[in-house]
């Protein structure tokens, strides 16, 4: 229990839910966070990226991945369409927008959320959970949005997308593995 202004106020310490954590809009920190994390997301999707026609390879996952295991699916997919949005009209590549990949980078956080908030982080679960990103969303998703968008055909986007995916999955492994989970210790050190 705190005291503030006389009135006397209980904390809310209930354990966060498999969804995310019931208490995320009480503390400023969190809000604080998480605006940096979809900051950092636009910084790594508009300016630190590698971008073709049908191919952009970026660092976006890790701020999304952070987002998503410190707050739970829901607070990371909400941050990870906020940062598409905001990125798209602050910093816009040449293209339309186009709302599909909105979809796919809110559905990549909340399967990161799904698969890592509150939960052990062991590398198997990393590896599942990054499967089923590139599988679902980078390569089913974003080739339907990219066939959609450019009128492209289907087997040549499935050839690059399957070769993004193959060199990119052992990199996300990693980089979630040992980046997230020291990053993770450090934030709930300071955050608690």
């Amino acid at each position: 229990m705190q005291k503030r202004k006389g009135k006397i106020e209980e904390e809310d310490n209930r354990p966060a839910s498999r969804w995310g954590n019931k208490a995320f809009f009480k503390r400023f920190s969190n809000l604080t966070l998480t605006a940096l994390l979809i900051a950092l997301t636009i910084v790594f999707t508009r300016f630190l990226a590698i971008q073709m026609l049908t191919v952009r390879i970026s660092l976006e996952f890790i701020p999304i991945a952070l987002t998503s295991v410190l707050f739970g699916p829901i607070v990371g997919a909400v941050s990870a369409a906020i940062a598409d949005v905001l990125g798209m009209l602050a910093f816009p590549t040449g293209g339309p927008y186009f709302p599909g990949f909105t979809v796919s980078t809110a559905l990549y956080a909340f399967i990161y959320g799904l698969f890592l908030y509150n939960r052990p982080f062991k590398l198997k679960t990393v590896m599942l959970c990054v499967l089923t990103n590139v599988l679902i969303v980078d390569f089913v998703l974003v080739s339907v949005w990219l066939r959609i968008l450019w009128q492209m055909p289907y087997e040549a986007l499935v050839v690059t997308r399957v070769i993004k995916c193959v060199i990119l999955y052992p990199v996300q492994v990693l980089v979630l593995y040992y980046g997230i989970n020291a990053i993770k210790k450090r934030v709930r050190m300071y955050s608690d």
